[in-house]
């Protein structure tokens, strides 16, 4: 459906996290690979998988939950002693909390996440900028103004006959 030359965005949709995890590969030169699910004004989500360390960091416009699909890690949040969170657990701060990923005990380590409201993708200050850089050297991430998945051979990113909208394309619908 088309609105004023804009795709329209579906209200509802359904996701296969755990198809979405499948398709992330074994390694990456990157600290992470994701996947923006949704991409709402109101909040955003997306899934991704950490394959480095993540430095101590924080995200200045939005609050960030995050929900361990698989794997194991330790997490430091806000000057707390270290902690492990593992399949299933999840994980919330505000805005402005220093957070990070200092060891991946057991991979595939995957998480979704819901920032609210949205968080664009350049919102990541490292506590140490000498630790890390937003963009391409942290995060794989598709430049171009065509949703596509950061890994190359996902279904997603072969072409489609009519231009979807990216929840449209990563949604299973059921009804």
């Amino acid at each position: 459906m088309v609105l004023e030359g804009k795709a329209a965005t579906p209200k509802s949709a359904v996701f296969d996290i755990q198809q979405i995890a499948a398709v992330f590969p074994e390694t990456a030169s990157t600290m992470l690979i994701d996947t923006r699910l949704t991409d709402e004004p109101e909040a955003s989500a997306r899934v991704f998988r950490v394959y480095q360390p993540t430095p101590r960091h924080y995200h200045a416009t939005c609050d960030e939950y995050l929900l361990v699909v698989s794997g194991r890690a330790r997490f430091v949040v806000d000057g707390r002693e270290p902690f492990e969170l593992g399949s299933g657990q999840l994980l919330f701060f505000k805005r402005g909390t220093i957070h990070g990923t200092p060891e991946i005990l057991e991979e595939p380590f995957v998480v979704f996440s819901v920032d609210t409201p949205r968080r664009d993708p350049s919102d990541i200050l490292f506590a140490n900028p000498e630790e890390g850089t937003p963009g391409p050297s942290s995060t794989a991430r598709n430049s171009t103004d065509t949703p596509r998945h950061t890994n190359p051979s996902h279904p997603m990113n072969e072409a489609k006959k009519a231009p979807r909208s990216r929840t449209e394309q990563l949604a299973v619908v059921r009804y």
